[in-house]
């Protein structure tokens, strides 16, 4: 199968997985609340889409680097001619030189024309003829210099010789190499949609000639989206590095990025895909040793390359003999008793402790394992209640608090009634909404300092808050306000009047 015939085969492919696609989606449409979050099988679809598209622009790229190469090839008979104008200039600069030494040196004979030049030759003949050769070898010039133009010497013996063999500088065959291919594909990734010369950059908000479009249409810059990924090998709640809930695919901008971070990402896409994770015991050390013995009986001594250490697979302590049982962690169930203590779950994939601060019992730990907080069962598998009230009207009134301030010591009647029913219209939109859906109705600004719901730190100039829903929801209970304020003027007026 020759190549035109393997890129034909690979579009029809995707785009045929394209059209199922379609069908496939307008058989769930309308099945589903508006303003929803995604499913697992909505979000498999999109993972499907990008593949295919990603394909079909791999395709195009292949035949656009195909054509650079062949026109690469056109251009070389050029080349042959302005490199044999250069080899006459410099063998006239020779011939003056000889001449300031000895003025009867004989000019080199004009009669005998190059074969680069000769009618019916061929300048792609030339070339392939001397292509085998070093251009900078001694054979290519009279002498043993290395230098890639011909000597005078070399120009006289060259006239009485009838091989069509050029002493001129050839360049290489041009070749499909990797750097070129990587800076057609990374021009073809970084392209903007057509009929826009810029877009700004969903990170750090400047305009861009050259952006990457993440599935869900957000365009980040080159920068941006290497600290991404950069970030994603550090903190585990970023990886897989995505954007508005859509997994952005490594295998699409592994090209762009440095191939330090490549091998950083590749190093760490492995352990964070491992559930049950074995580290070395040295806590100077901590190298990821791949995954964990789920038995004892198949514990094994793991041999740090970094360290040269070996730890026990099984009880992730300093290696002992395999007939020695494993001993208990004191530390670990000092841990685990305090986390029962304090009401805290660990959570059944990767075993790490997480404390519900606030929100549904619906865990979502770093390793993207979903799990119900009071039985630590599979989410969905069990009958627990989704929430606690008390958790949830604490929740209401920090973002009333958040959006409206805190009441005055000696509130009026009138606010106090006023508070009270936000803070039920609040709890009952976070009962119904509590999911997280920014990424379909993007961030709304508030000046002002205050703490981040996410990381818990202190921000001095602006917060962002997410969604239409809470806009909306934030736009109710404004109104809700303005009339409790104007019922209390009126009530305050008609007061006056009748007294």
């Amino acid at each position: 199968m020759d190549q035109d015939e393997y890129e034909s085969l690979l579009e029809l492919t995707a785009q045929c997985q394209l059209m199922d696609l379609e069908e496939l989606r307008a058989g769930i449409k309308g099945k589903t609340r508006a303003g929803s979050p995604s499913s697992d099988l909505e979000l498999t679809y999109n993972a499907m889409e990008a593949e295919a598209r990603a394909t079909l622009q791999f395709v195009q790229d292949r035949r656009i680097a195909r054509g650079a190469g062949s026109a690469s090839q056109e251009d070389i008979d050029l080349i042959n001619i302005i490199a044999e104008i250069e080899r006459r200039e410099q063998a006239d600069r020779q011939y003056a030189l000889s001449l300031s030494v000895d003025p009867d040196a004989a000019p080199p004979s004009p009669s005998v024309a190059s074969p680069l030049l000769t009618a019916g030759s061929g300048f792609g003949s030339a070339y392939r003829d001397n292509q085998q050769g070093s251009p900078f070898s001694s054979s290519s010039t009279g002498s043993g210099s290395n230098w890639p133009w011909p000597t005078a010497e070399s120009f006289a013996s060259s006239q009485g010789s009838t091989s069509s063999q050029s002493s001129v500088y050839n360049p290489p065959k041009p070749q499909a190499s990797t750097s070129s291919g990587k800076s057609t594909f990374v021009s073809s990734i970084l392209r903007l949609p057509p009929g826009r010369s810029s877009v700004d950059c969903v990170i750090c908000g400047d305009f861009t000639a050259q952006a990457y479009q993440a599935p869900c249409g957000c365009f980040y810059d080159r920068q941006c989206l290497a600290e991404l990924f950069d970030k994603a090998t550090v903190d585990e709640s970023l990886f897989p590095p995505r954007c508005c809930s859509q997994q952005i695919s490594f295998a699409q901008v592994r090209s762009i990025l440095s191939p330090r971070l490549v091998q950083k990402f590749e190093a760490k896409s492995e352990e964070f895909k491992t559930p049950n994770r074995l580290y070395c015991h040295n806590a100077a050390c901590s190298r990821f040793l791949g995954p964990a013995a789920s038995t004892e009986r198949e514990k094994s001594a793991r041999l740090c390359t970094q360290c040269w250490r070996t730890t026990c697979s099984f009880c992730k302590s300093v290696s002992h003999a395999s007939h020695v049982p494993c001993e208990t962690d004191a530390a670990a169930q000092q841990v685990l008793a305090l986390g029962r203590q304090e009401g805290w779950q660990s959570c059944p994939s990767c075993h790490h402790m997480v404390e519900l601060d606030t929100g549904c019992y619906h865990m979502t730990c770093r390793c993207r394992h979903e799990f119900c907080y009071l039985c630590a069962r599979r989410w969905k598998e069990c009958t627990c209640p989704q929430w606690d009230e008390d958790r949830l009207i604490a929740q209401a009134e920090r973002r009333i608090e958040r959006d409206f301030g805190v009441l005055p010591a000696v509130a009026r009647p009138a606010q106090v009634e006023a508070r009270q029913q936000d803070i039920f219209r609040m709890a009952e939109d976070l009962r119904v909404n509590h999911e997280c859906d920014h990424h379909l109705n993007g961030f709304f600004r508030r000046g002002g300092s205050g703490n981040c719901e996410s990381c818990g730190n202190w921000l001095r100039d602006f917060l962002l808050y997410a969604g239409l829903r809470a806009l909306q929801t934030k736009q109710a209970l404004i109104v809700n306000w303005v009339k409790a304020e104007h019922a209390l003027s009126r009530a305050r007026l008609m007061k006056e009047m009748v007294s």
